[in-house]
Protein backbone atom coordinates (compact mmCIF):
# COMPACT_ATOMS: atom_id res chain seq x y z
CA UNK A 1 0.00 0.00 0.00
CA UNK A 2 1.36 3.74 -1.17
CA UNK A 3 2.14 5.99 1.63
CA UNK A 4 -0.93 8.94 1.23
CA UNK A 5 1.40 11.43 -0.08
CA UNK A 6 2.38 9.55 -2.99
CA UNK A 7 -1.06 7.69 -4.01
CA UNK A 8 -2.03 10.10 -6.68
CA UNK A 9 1.46 9.21 -8.80
CA UNK A 10 1.92 5.49 -8.29
CA UNK A 11 -1.33 3.74 -9.10
CA UNK A 12 -0.46 0.16 -11.37
CA UNK A 13 -3.11 -2.39 -10.46
CA UNK A 14 -6.10 -3.37 -11.38
CA UNK A 15 -9.71 -3.98 -10.27
CA UNK A 16 -12.75 -5.26 -12.15
CA UNK A 17 -14.98 -4.09 -9.77
CA UNK A 18 -14.49 -0.48 -10.50
CA UNK A 19 -13.80 -0.85 -14.68
CA UNK A 20 -16.52 -0.53 -17.19
CA UNK A 21 -16.97 -2.20 -20.43
CA UNK A 22 -18.10 0.67 -22.60
CA UNK A 23 -21.48 -1.03 -23.14
CA UNK A 24 -24.84 0.99 -23.19
CA UNK A 25 -26.77 -1.52 -20.58
CA UNK A 26 -23.68 -1.11 -17.95
CA UNK A 27 -23.50 2.90 -18.51
CA UNK A 28 -27.56 2.95 -18.41
CA UNK A 29 -27.00 1.23 -15.32
CA UNK A 30 -24.81 4.23 -14.26
CA UNK A 31 -26.52 7.18 -15.60
CA UNK A 32 -30.15 6.65 -14.62
CA UNK A 33 -29.48 7.02 -10.64
CA UNK A 34 -27.13 10.10 -11.86
CA UNK A 35 -30.07 11.68 -13.93
CA UNK A 36 -32.26 11.33 -11.44
CA UNK A 37 -30.10 12.85 -9.28
CA UNK A 38 -28.97 16.14 -11.42
CA UNK A 39 -32.64 16.40 -11.99
CA UNK A 40 -33.76 16.61 -8.71
CA UNK A 41 -30.28 18.73 -7.91
CA UNK A 42 -31.71 21.37 -10.92
CA UNK A 43 -35.23 20.89 -10.59
CA UNK A 44 -35.36 23.98 -7.15
CA UNK A 45 -33.67 26.05 -9.92
CA UNK A 46 -36.63 25.75 -12.42
CA UNK A 47 -39.34 25.25 -9.65
CA UNK A 48 -37.91 28.67 -7.76
CA UNK A 49 -38.32 31.04 -11.52
CA UNK A 50 -42.02 29.62 -11.81
CA UNK A 51 -43.06 30.54 -7.77
CA UNK A 52 -41.20 33.97 -8.45
CA UNK A 53 -42.56 34.63 -11.60
CA UNK A 54 -45.94 34.54 -10.27
CA UNK A 55 -44.69 36.60 -7.36
CA UNK A 56 -43.68 39.54 -10.04
CA UNK A 57 -41.17 39.38 -13.26
CA UNK A 58 -38.62 41.49 -11.32
CA UNK A 59 -38.18 38.82 -8.68
CA UNK A 60 -37.74 36.63 -10.73
CA UNK A 61 -34.79 38.70 -13.30
CA UNK A 62 -33.54 39.15 -9.95
CA UNK A 63 -33.13 35.59 -8.79
CA UNK A 64 -31.36 34.72 -12.31
CA UNK A 65 -29.10 37.87 -12.32
CA UNK A 66 -28.07 36.42 -8.49
CA UNK A 67 -27.76 32.86 -9.95
CA UNK A 68 -25.36 34.47 -12.66
CA UNK A 69 -23.19 36.36 -10.77
CA UNK A 70 -22.99 33.54 -8.39
CA UNK A 71 -22.15 31.08 -10.71
CA UNK A 72 -18.89 33.29 -11.66
CA UNK A 73 -17.39 31.91 -8.82
CA UNK A 74 -19.25 28.92 -8.14
CA UNK A 75 -18.83 26.80 -11.20
CA UNK A 76 -14.83 27.07 -10.89
CA UNK A 77 -15.06 25.59 -7.19
CA UNK A 78 -17.32 23.01 -8.35
CA UNK A 79 -15.23 21.97 -11.41
CA UNK A 80 -12.02 21.96 -9.13
CA UNK A 81 -14.37 19.71 -6.57
CA UNK A 82 -15.70 17.51 -9.72
CA UNK A 83 -11.50 16.52 -10.32
CA UNK A 84 -12.07 14.36 -7.50
CA UNK A 85 -14.01 11.79 -9.83
CA UNK A 86 -11.26 11.43 -12.11
CA UNK A 87 -8.64 10.71 -8.89
CA UNK A 88 -11.26 8.41 -7.79
CA UNK A 89 -12.45 6.44 -10.50
CA UNK A 90 -8.38 5.60 -11.35
CA UNK A 91 -7.33 4.88 -7.74
CA UNK A 92 -10.66 2.32 -7.67
CA UNK A 93 -9.52 1.26 -11.33
CA UNK A 94 -6.16 0.38 -9.44
CA UNK A 95 -7.91 -0.97 -6.82
CA UNK A 96 -6.17 1.66 -4.40
CA UNK A 97 -8.98 2.10 -2.21
CA UNK A 98 -6.93 2.84 0.77
CA UNK A 99 -5.80 6.29 -1.17
CA UNK A 100 -9.90 7.78 -1.70
CA UNK A 101 -10.62 9.03 1.91
CA UNK A 102 -6.94 11.53 2.38
CA UNK A 103 -8.16 12.56 -1.23
CA UNK A 104 -11.41 12.86 -0.60
CA UNK A 105 -10.46 15.30 2.74
CA UNK A 106 -8.10 17.48 0.55
CA UNK A 107 -11.04 18.74 -1.31
CA UNK A 108 -13.49 19.29 1.71
CA UNK A 109 -10.55 21.33 3.28
CA UNK A 110 -10.38 23.26 -0.52
CA UNK A 111 -14.19 23.74 -0.06
CA UNK A 112 -13.76 25.34 3.17
CA UNK A 113 -11.10 27.62 2.54
CA UNK A 114 -13.20 28.88 -1.01
CA UNK A 115 -14.94 31.07 1.06
CA UNK A 116 -11.67 33.07 1.35
CA UNK A 117 -11.90 34.39 -2.08
CA UNK A 118 -15.82 33.80 -3.20
CA UNK A 119 -17.44 36.20 -0.94
CA UNK A 120 -15.12 39.34 -1.16
CA UNK A 121 -15.12 38.53 -5.08
CA UNK A 122 -18.47 38.28 -5.11
CA UNK A 123 -19.71 40.89 -3.12
CA UNK A 124 -17.79 43.18 -5.83
CA UNK A 125 -18.47 41.53 -9.15
CA UNK A 126 -22.28 42.04 -7.95
CA UNK A 127 -21.88 45.62 -7.37
CA UNK A 128 -20.90 46.35 -10.33
CA UNK A 129 -23.36 43.18 -12.54
CA UNK A 130 -26.73 45.09 -11.22
CA UNK A 131 -25.59 48.66 -10.63
CA UNK A 132 -28.49 50.35 -13.29
CA UNK A 133 -30.83 47.27 -13.30
CA UNK A 134 -34.55 47.05 -13.14
CA UNK A 135 -34.27 44.93 -9.84
CA UNK A 136 -31.28 46.43 -8.36
CA UNK A 137 -33.39 47.47 -5.10
CA UNK A 138 -35.02 44.34 -4.05
CA UNK A 139 -32.12 41.34 -5.10
CA UNK A 140 -29.26 42.34 -2.00
CA UNK A 141 -30.62 40.59 0.59
CA UNK A 142 -32.03 37.33 -1.66
CA UNK A 143 -27.67 37.72 -3.46
CA UNK A 144 -25.89 37.63 -0.13
CA UNK A 145 -27.84 34.92 1.33
CA UNK A 146 -26.59 32.97 -2.01
CA UNK A 147 -23.26 34.13 -1.84
CA UNK A 148 -22.75 32.81 1.69
CA UNK A 149 -23.72 29.17 1.23
CA UNK A 150 -21.75 28.40 -2.28
CA UNK A 151 -19.04 27.01 -0.33
CA UNK A 152 -21.38 24.00 0.21
CA UNK A 153 -21.78 23.23 -3.59
CA UNK A 154 -17.99 22.37 -3.74
CA UNK A 155 -18.31 20.61 -0.84
CA UNK A 156 -21.68 18.89 -1.99
CA UNK A 157 -19.89 18.14 -5.47
CA UNK A 158 -16.88 16.24 -3.49
CA UNK A 159 -18.51 14.03 -1.50
CA UNK A 160 -20.95 13.05 -4.06
CA UNK A 161 -17.61 11.73 -6.18
CA UNK A 162 -16.95 9.63 -3.20
CA UNK A 163 -20.92 8.00 -3.61
CA UNK A 164 -20.31 7.47 -7.24
CA UNK A 165 -17.14 6.38 -8.04
CA UNK A 166 -17.40 4.27 -4.59
CA UNK A 167 -21.27 2.97 -6.30
CA UNK A 168 -23.04 3.85 -3.53
CA UNK A 169 -25.52 5.92 -6.27
CA UNK A 170 -28.90 5.14 -4.56
CA UNK A 171 -27.74 6.37 -1.15
CA UNK A 172 -26.68 9.54 -2.74
CA UNK A 173 -29.69 9.95 -4.44
CA UNK A 174 -32.34 9.25 -2.03
CA UNK A 175 -30.36 11.86 0.15
CA UNK A 176 -30.58 14.57 -2.62
CA UNK A 177 -34.04 13.59 -3.51
CA UNK A 178 -34.89 14.39 0.27
CA UNK A 179 -32.92 17.77 0.11
CA UNK A 180 -35.04 18.54 -3.25
CA UNK A 181 -38.05 18.13 -1.41
CA UNK A 182 -37.22 20.25 1.48
CA UNK A 183 -36.49 23.10 -0.89
CA UNK A 184 -39.37 22.81 -2.85
CA UNK A 185 -42.02 22.80 0.02
CA UNK A 186 -39.43 25.52 2.17
CA UNK A 187 -39.32 27.34 -1.08
CA UNK A 188 -42.83 27.97 -1.44
CA UNK A 189 -43.88 28.53 2.16
CA UNK A 190 -41.46 31.28 2.32
CA UNK A 191 -41.80 32.64 -0.79
CA UNK A 192 -46.00 32.77 -0.69
CA UNK A 193 -46.35 32.67 2.94
CA UNK A 194 -48.87 30.06 4.84
CA UNK A 195 -51.55 31.75 6.55
CA UNK A 196 -50.46 33.17 9.88
CA UNK A 197 -48.23 30.80 10.87
CA UNK A 198 -45.23 31.90 7.95
CA UNK A 199 -45.29 35.10 6.58
CA UNK A 200 -44.47 35.65 3.07
CA UNK A 201 -40.80 36.19 2.71
CA UNK A 202 -41.10 36.65 -1.44
CA UNK A 203 -37.73 36.84 -3.11
CA UNK A 204 -35.64 36.27 0.23
CA UNK A 205 -37.85 32.65 1.02
CA UNK A 206 -35.84 31.35 -1.95
CA UNK A 207 -32.45 32.21 -0.54
CA UNK A 208 -33.62 30.87 2.75
CA UNK A 209 -34.98 27.69 1.61
CA UNK A 210 -31.78 26.93 -0.34
CA UNK A 211 -29.36 27.43 2.67
CA UNK A 212 -31.63 24.33 4.94
CA UNK A 213 -31.73 22.07 1.83
CA UNK A 214 -27.76 21.97 1.22
CA UNK A 215 -27.16 21.78 5.10
CA UNK A 216 -29.41 19.20 5.37
CA UNK A 217 -27.69 17.42 2.30
CA UNK A 218 -24.30 17.93 3.07
CA UNK A 219 -24.64 16.89 6.47
CA UNK A 220 -26.42 13.76 5.83
CA UNK A 221 -23.38 13.18 2.87
CA UNK A 222 -20.54 14.37 5.58
CA UNK A 223 -21.80 12.36 8.26
CA UNK A 224 -22.19 8.73 6.02
CA UNK A 225 -18.60 9.24 4.61
CA UNK A 226 -17.56 9.04 8.25
CA UNK A 227 -19.46 5.49 8.91
CA UNK A 228 -17.60 2.55 10.05
CA UNK A 229 -17.08 0.97 6.39
CA UNK A 230 -16.16 3.64 4.91
CA UNK A 231 -13.67 4.66 7.67
CA UNK A 232 -11.97 0.85 7.44
CA UNK A 233 -11.81 0.50 3.19
CA UNK A 234 -11.43 3.98 2.12
CA UNK A 235 -9.74 5.69 5.26
CA UNK A 236 -12.54 8.37 5.56
CA UNK A 237 -11.37 9.26 8.79
CA UNK A 238 -8.01 10.71 7.90
CA UNK A 239 -9.16 14.18 7.70
CA UNK A 240 -5.71 15.42 8.04
CA UNK A 241 -4.72 18.57 5.89
CA UNK A 242 -1.74 17.56 3.92
CA UNK A 243 0.10 20.05 1.96
CA UNK A 244 1.27 17.29 -0.92
CA UNK A 245 -1.87 15.34 -1.50
CA UNK A 246 -3.94 18.69 -1.24
CA UNK A 247 -1.72 20.06 -4.35
CA UNK A 248 -1.55 17.34 -6.19
CA UNK A 249 -5.27 16.66 -6.36
CA UNK A 250 -6.03 20.99 -6.42
CA UNK A 251 -3.79 21.91 -9.06
CA UNK A 252 -5.02 19.95 -12.13
CA UNK A 253 -8.34 21.51 -11.54
CA UNK A 254 -6.81 24.80 -11.50
CA UNK A 255 -6.33 25.24 -15.25
CA UNK A 256 -10.15 23.87 -15.58
CA UNK A 257 -11.30 26.23 -13.11
CA UNK A 258 -9.63 28.88 -15.01
CA UNK A 259 -11.45 27.58 -18.08
CA UNK A 260 -14.92 27.64 -16.19
CA UNK A 261 -13.86 31.11 -14.94
CA UNK A 262 -13.44 32.32 -18.35
CA UNK A 263 -16.60 30.60 -19.76
CA UNK A 264 -18.65 32.08 -17.21
CA UNK A 265 -17.78 35.61 -17.29
CA UNK A 266 -18.08 34.99 -20.82
CA UNK A 267 -21.65 33.79 -20.35
CA UNK A 268 -22.58 36.80 -17.78
CA UNK A 269 -21.15 39.08 -20.10
CA UNK A 270 -23.51 37.89 -22.38
CA UNK A 271 -26.34 37.72 -20.14
CA UNK A 272 -25.76 41.60 -19.11
CA UNK A 273 -25.79 42.30 -22.53
CA UNK A 274 -29.08 41.14 -22.55
CA UNK A 275 -30.27 42.40 -18.98
CA UNK A 276 -29.30 46.58 -19.88
CA UNK A 277 -31.52 46.44 -22.25
CA UNK A 278 -34.81 45.57 -20.50
CA UNK A 279 -38.10 44.56 -21.27
CA UNK A 280 -38.53 41.76 -24.01
CA UNK A 281 -34.73 40.82 -23.53
CA UNK A 282 -34.29 40.39 -20.14
CA UNK A 283 -37.63 38.58 -19.85
CA UNK A 284 -36.31 35.74 -23.08
CA UNK A 285 -33.22 35.43 -21.04
CA UNK A 286 -34.93 34.81 -17.85
CA UNK A 287 -37.32 32.50 -19.01
CA UNK A 288 -34.84 30.62 -21.72
CA UNK A 289 -32.07 30.89 -18.51
CA UNK A 290 -34.92 29.50 -15.92
CA UNK A 291 -35.59 26.24 -18.82
CA UNK A 292 -31.73 26.27 -19.54
CA UNK A 293 -30.76 26.16 -15.65
CA UNK A 294 -32.92 23.07 -15.54
CA UNK A 295 -32.79 20.98 -18.74
CA UNK A 296 -28.89 20.29 -18.32
CA UNK A 297 -29.89 17.67 -15.61
CA UNK A 298 -29.61 15.33 -18.43
CA UNK A 299 -26.00 16.23 -19.93
CA UNK A 300 -24.76 16.73 -16.30
CA UNK A 301 -25.92 13.14 -15.25
CA UNK A 302 -24.11 11.61 -18.47
CA UNK A 303 -21.11 13.58 -17.68
CA UNK A 304 -20.57 12.41 -14.48
CA UNK A 305 -21.35 8.67 -15.81
CA UNK A 306 -18.58 8.93 -18.90
CA UNK A 307 -15.86 10.55 -16.31
CA UNK A 308 -16.71 7.68 -13.88
CA UNK A 309 -16.74 4.93 -16.49
CA UNK A 310 -13.79 6.41 -18.64
CA UNK A 311 -11.63 7.41 -15.64
CA UNK A 312 -11.97 3.84 -14.95
CA UNK A 313 -11.30 2.82 -18.86
CA UNK A 314 -8.37 4.46 -18.20
CA UNK A 315 -7.03 3.35 -14.88
CA UNK A 316 -7.23 -0.35 -16.56
CA UNK A 317 -5.84 0.79 -19.69
CA UNK A 318 -8.27 -0.74 -22.08
CA UNK A 319 -8.01 1.94 -24.22
CA UNK A 320 -10.12 0.12 -26.86
CA UNK A 321 -13.26 0.25 -24.90
CA UNK A 322 -13.03 4.29 -24.89
CA UNK A 323 -15.00 5.02 -28.38
CA UNK A 324 -17.83 1.82 -27.01
CA UNK A 325 -18.18 4.24 -24.41
CA UNK A 326 -18.81 7.22 -26.13
CA UNK A 327 -21.31 5.59 -28.50
CA UNK A 328 -23.22 4.51 -25.82
CA UNK A 329 -23.26 7.86 -24.51
CA UNK A 330 -24.62 9.43 -27.60
CA UNK A 331 -27.47 6.99 -28.49
CA UNK A 332 -28.93 7.70 -24.65
CA UNK A 333 -27.73 11.97 -25.41
CA UNK A 334 -30.06 11.68 -28.79
CA UNK A 335 -33.08 10.03 -27.00
CA UNK A 336 -32.83 12.45 -24.56
CA UNK A 337 -32.91 15.26 -26.77
CA UNK A 338 -35.85 13.81 -28.89
CA UNK A 339 -37.71 13.37 -25.87
CA UNK A 340 -37.05 17.22 -24.34
CA UNK A 341 -38.24 18.53 -28.26
CA UNK A 342 -41.97 17.05 -27.27
CA UNK A 343 -42.80 19.81 -25.05
CA UNK A 344 -40.34 22.37 -26.33
CA UNK A 345 -40.90 22.17 -30.19
CA UNK A 346 -44.71 20.29 -30.03
CA UNK A 347 -46.54 21.89 -27.23
CA UNK A 348 -44.15 25.62 -26.81
CA UNK A 349 -47.54 27.26 -26.13
CA UNK A 350 -48.70 25.43 -23.57
CA UNK A 351 -45.50 24.51 -21.96
CA UNK A 352 -44.18 28.84 -21.61
CA UNK A 353 -48.40 29.05 -20.39
CA UNK A 354 -48.11 26.45 -17.44
CA UNK A 355 -44.68 27.30 -16.54
CA UNK A 356 -44.92 31.10 -16.56
CA UNK A 357 -48.42 32.12 -17.04
CA UNK A 358 -47.66 36.55 -16.25
CA UNK A 359 -44.86 36.04 -19.18
CA UNK A 360 -46.83 38.52 -22.17
CA UNK A 361 -45.60 37.05 -25.28
CA UNK A 362 -47.48 35.77 -28.64
CA UNK A 363 -46.99 32.12 -30.56
CA UNK A 364 -44.06 32.91 -32.73
CA UNK A 365 -42.03 34.74 -30.16
CA UNK A 366 -42.61 31.81 -28.01
CA UNK A 367 -42.24 29.21 -30.61
CA UNK A 368 -39.08 30.87 -31.80
CA UNK A 369 -37.86 31.11 -27.77
CA UNK A 370 -38.45 27.27 -27.49
CA UNK A 371 -36.75 25.95 -30.61
CA UNK A 372 -33.71 28.20 -29.44
CA UNK A 373 -33.89 26.54 -26.66
CA UNK A 374 -33.77 23.04 -27.77
CA UNK A 375 -31.11 23.67 -30.53
CA UNK A 376 -28.74 25.17 -27.04
CA UNK A 377 -29.53 22.06 -25.31
CA UNK A 378 -29.21 19.42 -27.86
CA UNK A 379 -25.54 20.69 -29.04
CA UNK A 380 -24.69 21.28 -25.24
CA UNK A 381 -25.76 18.02 -24.67
CA UNK A 382 -23.94 16.03 -27.32
CA UNK A 383 -20.64 18.41 -26.34
CA UNK A 384 -20.32 16.60 -22.87
CA UNK A 385 -19.35 13.38 -24.39
CA UNK A 386 -16.41 14.52 -25.57
CA UNK A 387 -15.52 16.98 -22.80
CA UNK A 388 -15.94 13.56 -20.40
CA UNK A 389 -12.55 11.71 -22.10
CA UNK A 390 -10.87 15.50 -22.21
CA UNK A 391 -11.08 15.36 -18.74
CA UNK A 392 -10.75 11.52 -17.65
CA UNK A 393 -7.45 12.52 -19.34
CA UNK A 394 -7.02 15.28 -16.90
CA UNK A 395 -5.97 17.39 -20.64
CA UNK A 396 -5.94 20.67 -18.60
CA UNK A 397 -4.48 23.11 -20.84
CA UNK A 398 -6.84 22.45 -23.86
CA UNK A 399 -9.41 23.20 -21.03
CA UNK A 400 -7.71 26.93 -20.11
CA UNK A 401 -7.43 27.13 -24.09
CA UNK A 402 -11.21 26.40 -24.52
CA UNK A 403 -12.11 29.15 -21.35
CA UNK A 404 -10.24 31.73 -23.79
CA UNK A 405 -12.26 30.72 -26.72
CA UNK A 406 -15.55 31.11 -25.13
CA UNK A 407 -14.90 34.90 -25.07
CA UNK A 408 -14.32 34.40 -28.75
CA UNK A 409 -16.94 32.15 -30.22
CA UNK A 410 -19.32 33.22 -27.30
CA UNK A 411 -19.00 36.61 -25.99
CA UNK A 412 -17.57 38.59 -29.52
CA UNK A 413 -20.20 36.77 -31.43
CA UNK A 414 -22.72 37.52 -28.97
CA UNK A 415 -21.98 41.35 -28.85
CA UNK A 416 -22.06 41.16 -33.01
CA UNK A 417 -25.37 39.57 -32.73
CA UNK A 418 -27.18 41.81 -29.92
CA UNK A 419 -25.10 45.05 -30.44
CA UNK A 420 -24.20 45.62 -34.20
CA UNK A 421 -26.77 43.41 -35.43
CA UNK A 422 -29.46 44.12 -33.08
CA UNK A 423 -31.09 40.85 -33.11
CA UNK A 424 -34.75 40.71 -31.82
CA UNK A 425 -34.90 39.44 -28.28
CA UNK A 426 -36.29 35.77 -28.95
CA UNK A 427 -33.21 34.99 -32.00
CA UNK A 428 -30.90 35.10 -28.87
CA UNK A 429 -31.09 31.53 -28.26
CA UNK A 430 -30.37 30.12 -31.85
CA UNK A 431 -27.15 32.69 -32.15
CA UNK A 432 -25.83 30.86 -28.51
CA UNK A 433 -26.81 27.62 -30.39
CA UNK A 434 -23.58 28.14 -32.99
CA UNK A 435 -21.12 28.89 -29.88
CA UNK A 436 -22.32 25.35 -28.28
CA UNK A 437 -22.28 24.16 -31.90
CA UNK A 438 -18.51 25.27 -32.52
CA UNK A 439 -17.18 24.42 -28.88
CA UNK A 440 -18.35 20.52 -29.51
CA UNK A 441 -16.91 20.35 -32.95
CA UNK A 442 -13.67 21.19 -30.98
CA UNK A 443 -13.78 18.87 -28.19
CA UNK A 444 -14.37 16.09 -30.28
CA UNK A 445 -11.43 16.53 -32.51
CA UNK A 446 -9.42 17.10 -28.96
CA UNK A 447 -10.53 13.42 -28.12
CA UNK A 448 -9.76 11.90 -31.23
CA UNK A 449 -6.42 13.70 -30.40
CA UNK A 450 -6.02 12.49 -27.31
CA UNK A 451 -7.40 8.49 -27.71
CA UNK A 452 -4.77 8.71 -30.74
CA UNK A 453 -1.89 10.32 -28.67
CA UNK A 454 -2.55 7.68 -25.78
CA UNK A 455 -2.51 4.58 -27.89
CA UNK A 456 1.48 5.76 -29.19
CA UNK A 457 2.52 7.42 -25.61
CA UNK A 458 1.62 5.18 -22.70
CA UNK A 459 2.68 7.48 -19.76
CA UNK A 460 -0.04 9.56 -20.65
CA UNK A 461 -2.55 7.32 -18.51
CA UNK A 462 -0.31 7.60 -15.38
CA UNK A 463 -2.54 9.60 -12.72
Amino acid sequence: MYSDESILGKVSCQNEDYTHNGGIKELVKLVIPLLMISFSNLLFLLVEKIFLARLSVDAMNAAMASVYVCQVLQIPCVAIALMTQVYLGRLLGANQKGGVGPVVWQMIWFSALSMIVTVPAGLAYGSYYFHGSDFEGIIWPYFCLNLAINFMFPLSTTLSCFYIATRKIYFLFLVTVLSQVLKIVCGYLFIFGWGDWIPSLGLLGGAISLLLAMTVLCSLLFFRFLAGENAKVYKSHAFQFKWKLFWEGLHPGILRAFNRILSVTSWVAITRLMIVRGGDYSVVLSVGGALFLFLPFLSEGLLQAQITAISGIIGSRKLELISKSIRSGTFIACVAIVIIGIPLLVFPRASIYYLFPTIPFGDFTIYKLMCGVWLCFGLYTLGVLPLSVVLAFKDTKFSLFMGGVSWINGYLLMYTAIEVMNIAPEQFWFVLGLMHGSTLIMYYLRMKWLEAKAKRQPTLLSI
